[in-house]
């Protein structure tokens, strides 16, 4: 049983518990010490045992039967230092992240009530327990969830095209460039450029299907680089067609010189992303008398045209008008030279005498080059093989 200190008056007792442990051996049930929370129990006194008692000065021995006590003062206080759960207070908690949560509205017992668990009256602070772990992100919404990418990338775009027309792609921010590897075969990306903080691409394709595009920024800050990935798909009769906003967007954002061709500090872009295409649109930007575009590049775009096969007499152009603009440069021998050889070659592109002016042009105007002796050889066995028989 449980010894408690108190007052009583006619009718009615009100008692205090002082959160303090006493010694229960008598108490059936009951074993050790039991500790009482720091709450104010109201109790009728018909359910008191009032005796004096010598031992406490004259104040009465107060009886608790077993019955009264609350559930919640049989349960030991857990020690501080084993105590892993974390305490907070409660203001609005859902209860998926709650252990236990205590209704506070109940108003204190009429005083002639009996005293039960359910009258116990709880501290104005609710005390509740959170599961270590739990978050407030555990309790998102399934629908939130799913609002949410998954990998955090960008969602594709798409769009639909018409095979054969043009095709433009505009991209939020500077820098982005065409990732030519990655993307589906039949693309063909004409012009890139940058205005207003955005990257515009111009394509056509005569494949139809779906085709899928990849573009690849890298950021400056971190030197990683960003992915995003561009979906066509070929409009049908049924379908429709986005190609009238498409050539009103052309009108607006590009030049008719820009449209020609790329611009001259994207040459060299192109160049690296092997499109073709664009190059050759822009060969007459690198022979302009007026543009000072350097041998370097020039000479890329040869290698790549070479590289590709079919472009004979673009390579012959572009190497006449680097023997204009640079005359004294040894790249400029080096492309008559090569231009030269590929007129040799067999096939509807053959061109002897054509080719024969050009190894002229290396052995009288660079006689210091290694290409010097070798166009000689070039022009002695031309001519007599092909030549004489004309």
């Amino acid at each position: 049983m449980i010894i408690l200190s108190s007052c009583v008056t006619t009718g009615e007792a009100r008692y205090y518990a002082f959160n303090q442990a006493v010694e229960n051996s008598d108490a059936e049930g009951l074993e050790g010490s039991v500790v009482l929370p720091e709450i104010s129990l109201f109790v009728s006194a018909p359910y008191l045992s009032i005796a004096p008692d010598e031992d406490l000065g004259g104040d009465n021995e107060i009886i608790l039967p077993e019955y009264v006590i609350p559930e919640i003062a049989k349960e030991p206080a857990p020690e501080p230092e084993k105590q892993e759960r974390q305490t907070v207070i409660a203001e609005s908690v859902r209860p998926v992240a709650l252990d236990s949560v205590v209704e506070t509205s109940e108003k204190p017992p009429a005083a002639d009530s009996p005293l039960t668990p359910e009258n116990i009256i709880i501290p104005e602070e609710t005390v509740v327990t959170v599961e270590p772990g739990l978050s407030r992100t555990d309790e998102i919404s399934p629908d939130v969830r799913e609002s949410v990418n998954a990998d955090g990338g960008m969602p594709d775009n798409f769009r639909e095209f018409t095979p054969g027309e043009d095709i433009l792609i505009s991209l939020d921010r500077e820098g982005w460039i065409f990732d030519r590897g990655d993307s589906s075969e039949g693309i063909v990306l004409k012009n890139r450029q940058f205005e207003d903080g955005m990257t515009r691409f111009l394509f056509t394709s005569e494949t139809g299907g779906t085709l899928v595009l990849y573009f690849v920024l890298q950021n400056s800050e971190t030197g990683e680089d960003e992915k995003l990935s561009y979906k066509l798909e070929a409009a049908t009769e049924d379908s429709g067609s986005h190609l009238p906003v498409v050539i009103e967007a052309l009108s607006t954002d590009f030049s008719e010189k820009e449209l020609s061709g790329l611009a001259d500090d994207d040459i060299s872009i192109a160049v690296m992303e092997e499109n073709v295409p664009g190059v050759v649109a822009s060969i007459d930007q690198l022979t302009d008398p007026e543009a000072d575009p350097g041998t370097d590049l020039m000479m890329d775009v040869f290698e790549l045209l070479d590289k590709q096969g079919g472009y004979d007499q673009l390579l012959v152009k572009l190497a006449e008008n680097a023997f204009l603009l640079y005359p004294y440069d040894n790249s400029s021998a080096e492309m008559l030279f090569r231009a030269a050889q590929s007129l040799e070659n067999p096939g509807t592109g053959q061109d002897i005498e054509k080719a024969v002016t050009l190894f002229k042009l290396v052995r009288d105007h660079f006689p210091l080059s290694v290409y010097s002796d070798r166009s000689e050889e070039r022009i002695s066995y031309l001519e007599r093989h092909f030549m004489k028989i004309y």
